[in-house]
């Protein structure tokens, strides 16, 4: 199974979305903002939420993917 096909399976079934992190953790996916925009070109919804995760050194702001309705 492509990374692809990981990434918009874990996101049909878990409602809360992934980050790049859960990407990288979960499947080896450096690089979820392509996957993310591949799967928009064959046609689905994707929702992009920007949220705020801390850090070792204070806080970051990471995009969280969700599917759209």
């Amino acid at each position: 199974m492509t990374q692809k096909n990981q990434v918009l399976k874990y996101m049909q079934t878990h409602k809360k979305g992934i980050t790049s992190k859960e990407a990288w953790d979960k499947f080896g996916a450096s690089r979820l903002a392509d996957i993310i925009w591949k799967l928009k070109k064959d046609g689905y919804k994707i929702n992009k939420e920007t949220i705020k995760v801390q850090t070792r050194s204070g806080y970051a702001h990471v995009a969280r993917y969700t599917m759209g309705i």
